[in-house]
Order: C-alpha cells, then sequence, then structure tokens
C-alpha cells in the first residue's frame, strides 16, 4: 500500500484523549485517527449507495 504524509492541526483536547484512548487500547492515534477515517468514508459511501438505489427505484416506479 502506498503512503503519504499529511499535517494537520487539531484541537489539543482532542489529541489528549486520542493518546489516552491509544495507551487504553494498545495501539497509536495515527491507527486510531486511520480505522476512523475508513469507518467515516466507508459508511458515507454506503449511505450515498443507498440514497442513490432509492432514487432509482422511486424513478423506475414513476416511469412505470
Amino acid at each position: 500500500m502506498d503512503k503519504e504524509q499529511i499535517n494537520i492541526r487539531l484541537p489539543k483536547a482532542l489529541i489528549e484523549a486520542a493518546k489516552a484512548e491509544a495507551e487504553r487500547k494498545g495501539t497509536t492515534v495515527t491507527r486510531l485517527i486511520t480505522e476512523g477515517l475508513v469507518h467515516r468514508l466507508y459508511w458515507v459511501s454506503e449511505e450515498e449507495a443507498a440514497a442513490n438505489r432509492e432514487e432509482a427505484a422511486q424513478a423506475q416506479r414513476r416511469a412505470s
């Protein structure tokens, strides 16, 4: 997998919470953030796909 580095600025309280959660889970902040992005992008894609399927079904019903 190709990787690319990015730099982002996040609120200090969020970073502190992420560090505590990573330590509690025995992982890294980078891994937590990556998992969060994957989860968010997956669900957004699924929601959009469901909306597109519903729109297509409605159009098909109107055409019938």
